[in-house]
């Protein structure tokens, strides 16, 4: 996820921290971290960055990318 996402918004993304896990398959509820408010992606940009990032293998995780919400 940092990855992905340093690589679209180098010098305003910040990181990422989980939230919480749940159980079965494995949900990740996480927040993104930018370091101004204005720098901050719509959710739907937010998706598509990391649908891209996982696809374009700039991160390692194994997703179904039509799960992706925000």
């Amino acid at each position: 996820v940092n990855n992905g996402f340093k690589h679209s918004f180098p010098g305003t993304y910040s990181k990422s921290t989980i939230n919480s896990f749940s159980k079965g398959s494995v949900i990740v509820d996480m927040t993104l971290i930018f370091n101004k408010e204005s720098a901050v992606p719509t959710e739907s940009r937010a998706v598509q960055v990391l649908k891209d990032a996982i696809k374009d293998l700039i991160t390692f995780l194994d997703v179904d990318t039509t799960t992706i919400v925000a």
